[in-house]
């Protein structure tokens, strides 16, 4: 065996993906993941393996204590995959803290220092840094940039169903035109259409799980229709898809847009209406809906999408603060949140000020009605020169 690249898995894989597809100047024979019994009864090693596709008889497990660097040494030592190999590529930066200086011990004690390099990296740095041995251009630049379903695999989601750009319900250029309308509106002289897309709603969700439904439009829908504007696919009816597009699936078509055309993203960096599942301690496939995800610069990134009118409700608010707040936790420790929401936070600072503080106390960026016309591209902006 010759050239050996060595992982130590942890909670967070994502350096693990990182540095098993960096371009290093040797060709890498075989991959060994040290690991634990904890991490191998949370099924991370196989994740790990699962999102970067790697064949059997290409990588090999080493499971070790979390805690005694002294049975961490003993068993490396008696390892005899290390042992034949010529030249070591060794990734300390997941796992415990003892784990980490019990494996740096290790490769850079004498038997070994000669063939081994040790690298870390920092988690909002995209570069492995070389620690051993340790010399003055010790940085090395991570090219790769990771797909949004290799990242959700190596966290063990799955994605159950999705919308690209190739399945939007409308074009771009129409859910533009469809934004602009409704930022337009105002709630008093549109009473009518918001009483007839509560109807939708209750429609929806009592059909939502039918494989196929056809709602046929009343005379006082079809005239509040032509408020918004909106022409139905096939006139006087809509199908599921529609509903769910009317009701607030729109913004998230048109966020999709945004984002993809600011950052030139690649058709497997996003998507929209995402149905994801995860397993859990029971073995049972828990799922969950995301509006958008993607990913920049191998961080992903999660957009919720609200709509409504007038000032937002407490209630409501809350509820999709949780929500982010939860999938952030199951996703990575580089996770970031985003929230749109077309209600108003309020017109008044002193009533606004609580919104904002309670989503950056979870790190949340909000932008309501007032702050997605202006602050919101900005943003987009801001994330491009990074």
């Amino acid at each position: 065996m010759n050239n050996v690249l060595v992982n130590i898995v942890g909670d967070q894989p994502i350096s693990c993906i990182l540095f098993t597809v960096n371009t290093f100047t040797v060709k890498i024979d075989h991959y060994i993941f040290v690991t634990t019994e904890l991490m191998e009864r949370k099924h991370k090693t196989q994740c790990i393996i699962d999102a970067l596709g790697l064949p059997e008889g290409v990588y090999s497990r080493i499971e070790i204590p979390h805690d005694d660097p002294y049975q961490i040494a003993r068993i490396l030592s008696d390892s005899g995959l290390l042992q034949r190999a010529s030249h070591c590529l060794v990734n300390i930066t997941s796992g415990t803290k003892v784990m980490a200086a019990a494996i740096y011990a290790f490769f850079t004690q004498l038997s070994f220092s000669s063939r081994s390099e040790v690298f870390y990296k920092p988690i909002n740095d995209n570069q492995f840094h070389k620690i051993f041995p340790f010399q003055q251009e010790n940085k090395n630049e991570i090219s790769f940039r990771i797909s949004l379903k290799m990242y959700l695999t190596s966290y063990g989601v799955s994605m159950l169903q999705l919308t690209n750009a190739r399945s939007l319900v409308r074009t771009e250029a129409y859910t533009q035109q469809f934004y602009a309308d409704f930022l337009s509106f105002e709630k008093a002289q549109h009473t009518h259409f918001i009483k007839q897309m509560g109807e939708i709603r209750r429609m929806y969700n009592n059909n939502r799980h039918r494989l196929s439904f056809i709602f046929m439009m009343d005379d006082a829908m079809q005239a509040a229709f032509q408020t918004i504007p909106y022409q139905p696919l096939q006139e006087g009816q809509l199908t599921l898809r529609e509903m769910q597009y009317l009701i607030g699936g729109w913004l998230e078509e048109w966020a999709f847009a945004q984002i993809k055309r600011a950052l030139e993203l690649p058709e497997g960096a996003i998507a929209c209406q995402v149905k994801i599942g995860r397993i859990n301690a029971l073995g049972e496939e828990v799922p969950n809906e995301c509006d958008v995800l993607f990913m920049y610069n191998n961080t992903l990134y999660l957009v919720e999408c609200k709509t409504g009118f007038g000032e937002v409700k407490r209630p409501f608010f809350e509820e999709a603060i949780y929500k982010l707040a939860v999938l952030r936790k199951e996703m990575g420790m580089r996770v970031e949140a985003v929230l749109l929401m077309l209600s108003s936070l309020s017109e008044k600072e002193r009533k606004r000020q609580p919104y904002l503080n309670r989503a950056s106390l979870h790190r949340i960026k909000l932008y309501d009605r007032a702050a997605i016309r202006e602050e919101w591209p900005q943003w987009l902006q801001e994330l491009r020169r990074d």
